[in-house]
């Protein structure tokens, strides 16, 4: 594994990267439409095939979510995944009890609700 520095480079070898993960606001819901509006990606990069994890959660289905979906991607994680997750373990760390799986669909299901 070996990062890509610049987005030139990154253009060239696109066809090699599998993974894909936007770790920045880009399209998250700050009450801001001008960043709820921003694509994490260039839109002519083919998500075809890669592995798609965004970590903004709100909103559900981000621009690079539904880009990823309508590209084909092979995989595509939404942020909301990363979101509940972290409530869990967080829970864990300072309960030392580990929340049910069903309890933590239950959530996911309901905050997804709330953001569609």
């Amino acid at each position: 594994i070996k990062p890509l520095k610049s987005l030139s480079v990154i253009k060239e070898r696109l066809d090699d990267i599998d993974l894909i993960i936007n770790c920045t606001p880009a399209g998250m819901d700050t009450g801001n439409i001008d960043n709820i509006n921003l694509l994490a990606v260039p839109d002519y990069w083919s998500l075809k095939d890669k592995f798609v994890f965004d970590m903004v959660y709100k909103p559900y289905d981000t621009k690079l979510i539904k880009k990823a979906r309508a590209d084909g991607a092979a995989e595509v994680i939404p942020g909301i995944d990363m979101l509940i997750n972290q409530a869990a373990f967080s829970f864990k760390i300072w309960f030392e009890i580990l929340p049910r799986e069903s309890l933590l669909k239950k959530i996911k299901g309901e905050l997804i609700k709330l953001w569609i």
